[in-house]
């Protein structure tokens, strides 16, 4: 609920934009928040989130985002 989270990677952006650092990933992002890091411009090469036969909640949403705008979805 702190969306401090995107200033820390509004900050990770601007030092990939100065070859710093090569990619940005997430992990346990939910898909409306992934849709504020995106939205807000910041490019993200995946997201790590739970996946399981009992959980099956990223099919729903994530998939199809991250499916859209090319973001490759890690799953433990």
């Amino acid at each position: 609920s702190n969306a401090g989270y995107l200033d820390a990677l509004r900050y990770l952006a601007e030092l990939q934009k100065e070859g710093k650092i090569k990619h940005l990933a997430l992990t346990n992002f939910d898909t409306e928040r992934l849709k504020l890091i995106h939205q807000a411009g910041i490019p993200i090469v995946s997201n790590q989130v739970q996946y399981s036969i009992i959980d099956r909640r990223p099919e729903v949403k994530m998939v199809p985002f991250c499916q859209q705008h090319n973001i490759k979805l890690l799953t433990y």
